[in-house]
């Protein structure tokens, strides 16, 4: 899984709820087909064609649906299958917790005080180095 790979995840899921269970739209998935139902992470590689493509579909996305909910006056059922708004809306934030809070901790947990570089920078600073148990040891290589 990359950052990029969520984007275009994110931008599928947007379009999936709002577009197609909420408005009701005939609107063709982005990136995942029969063949690559993963395609949305599949398909995130490293080239900036490709990243620029994903960050306008998101952005696409989410202003649809930011303006589909602005549009709306009642957080009620909506759509064919009559899905509840507010439900949609507290999937949409778990979704985003979902995938964006591993990423957030994955991105700060070498950082935060305690963690893994905090800890080897104050064991180089002090003269040991961390056995491969984690125990501290003094004079040694790890």
């Amino acid at each position: 899984m990359s950052l990029l790979g969520l984007v275009r995840h994110m931008s599928e899921v947007e379009r999936h709820w709002f577009r197609r269970e909420l408005a009701g739209q005939d609107a063709a998935k982005l990136y995942c087909t029969g063949e690559d139902p993963d395609g949305d992470w599949n398909g995130a590689v490293p080239d900036v064609k490709v990243a620029d493509e994903a960050w306008r579909s998101w952005r696409a996305e989410v202003a649809f649906a930011e303006q589909f909910v602005a549009d709306t006056a009642d957080l009620g059922p909506l759509g064919t299958t009559q899905v509840p708004l507010r439900d949609v809306l507290v999937h949409m934030i778990e979704e985003y917790a979902r995938h964006c809070g591993p990423r957030r901790s994955a991105a700060g947990a070498d950082r935060r005080p305690g963690g893994p570089v905090a800890r080897r920078s104050a064991d180089a600073r002090m003269g040991r180095a961390r056995s491969k148990d984690g125990n501290a040891t003094f004079g040694e290589a790890a």
